[in-house]
């Protein structure tokens, strides 16, 4: 069972750790990484969520997952979702932090990095991810429309879709 420290609203640890699917207790928070990695097309690359699991299974979403407990480093966290669903080792992407929001009882850290689009061909894709694709913003707005993508805040996509406007 996967377990996670638990933090305050400034991001310090609180000596509490959880198990997750356990409730979060008021004015604490867990964190989230999620790493948008786009292309010199301005796309980003999105996953399909295995349909097995209970987080939005099916969905399209990008490469995310919560922090362990014992995990201090954010990036190398960061690292250890992209090698995990996508197989790409942190030698292949340079991550960037871009911001940090706090969303509900999570603090979601965004990081971005890029990636040739002749690369999509070194994602090894695992139990986790039924497919892999670019998608531009207009296809993602498309699938949040039809809630085929992970809801994710508004917020959040008004910090992530200036990725693509400033590459």
């Amino acid at each position: 069972m996967e377990t996670w420290d638990l933090y305050n609203s400034c991001g310090e640890h609180q000596g509490i750790s959880i198990q997750r699917g356990e409730t979060i207790p008021l004015g604490c928070y867990h964190r989230i990484i999620h790493v948008w990695i786009f292309n010199e097309r301005n796309e980003f690359l999105i996953q399909q969520r295995a349909m097995h699991l209970k987080w939005f299974p099916g969905r399209w979403a990008t490469t995310t997952g919560s922090v362990v407990s014992g995990e201090n480093d954010l990036e190398l966290a960061a690292y250890r979702e992209v090698s995990e669903e996508l197989g790409l080792a942190d030698t292949q992407i340079v991550l960037e932090l871009v911001n940090e929001l706090i969303i509900e009882h999570a603090i979601v850290t965004i990081f971005k990095a890029f990636l040739p689009s002749y690369m999509l061909q070194q994602v090894k894709i695992n139990e986790e991810v039924a497919d892999v694709r670019w998608m531009k913003k207009s296809k993602i707005e498309e699938l949040r429309t039809l809630y085929l993508f992970a809801e994710y805040s508004d917020e959040t996509f008004s910090i992530v879709y200036p990725i693509l406007e400033n590459f």
